[in-house]
C-alpha cells in the first residue's frame, strides 16, 4: 500500500472509516446489552440463562418492528413521549430511578398494595410520571393496557414484568388515586 503509487488513499481511508463505524455500532450494541443484563440482575437478583437469552434477543431486536407497532397505537405527539420511557439497556439516572422502583416493589410486594411502603413507591412513581410525561391520561391508559399484555409488551420492546407485579402496581395505583381524590 505504501509503495503502490496508484493507491487511492481516499477510497482506502473511507473503507477503513466505514469499518470502524460498523465496529463502533457493534460495540455500542454489546454495551447496551450488558447494561440491560446488569439492570435485570438488579431486578431479578439472580441469573436464569434461559431468561438472559430472551433478554439478549429483546435488546438486540430490530427497532423497525417495534416502531411499526408503536405507530399503530400512538399518535405523533405520544410517540415523542415514548422516547422518554426508561430504558433497561441504559445507565442514565432516569432509567435507574424507574428500575429502583421495580426492585422496591418486588422487595415489599408481600406487604400488600395499600401498605405504607408500597404506597410510598407508588407516590414516587406517580410524581416521576407526571414530571416526565405531564398529565396525559390517554397516553398513560394506552401505555398501561399495552404493558399489561405480555404479547403487546414484547412487540413494544418492553422489559418483561411478572404478572403479579403488574397486578400489584395496578391495585396500589388505584388505591393511591382513590386516596388522592
Amino acid at each position: 500500500m505504501l509503495s503502490d503509487k496508484n493507491w487511492d488513499w481516499e477510497i482506502g481511508l473511507k473503507n477503513q472509516l466505514n469499518y470502524i463505524l460498523q465496529e463502533k455500532q457493534r460495540i455500542i450494541q454489546i454495551e447496551k446489552t450488558l447494561k440491560g443484563l446488569l439492570n435485570t440482575l438488579k431486578i431479578e437478583n439472580s441469573v436464569d440463562l434461559t431468561y438472559i437469552n430472551k433478554l439478549i434477543q429483546l435488546y438486540q431486536s430490530k427497532n423497525e418492528q417495534q416502531n411499526i407497532f408503536r405507530d399503530k397505537y400512538f399518535h405523533q405527539g405520544e410517540r415523542k413521549l415514548l422516547n422518554k420511557l426508561p430504558k433497561m439497556d441504559s445507565d442514565d439516572p432516569h432509567s435507574l430511578e424507574w428500575i429502583s422502583y421495580l426492585v422496591d416493589l418486588k422487595k415489599f410486594k408481600h406487604k400488600g398494595a395499600n401498605s405504607p411502603e408500597i404506597q410510598q413507591i407508588i407516590h414516587c412513581m406517580y410524581e416521576k410520571a407526571i414530571d416526565t410525561f405531564g398529565e396525559n391520561d390517554d397516553f398513560f391508559n394506552k401505555l398501561w393496557e399495552i404493558r399489561k399484555s405480555p404479547e403487546k409488551s414484547t412487540k413494544m420492546g418492553f422489559y418483561p414484568i411478572e404478572q403479579d407485579i403488574l397486578n400489584l402496581i395496578e391495585e396500589a395505583w388505584d388505591f393511591y388515586e382513590n386516596k388522592r381524590h
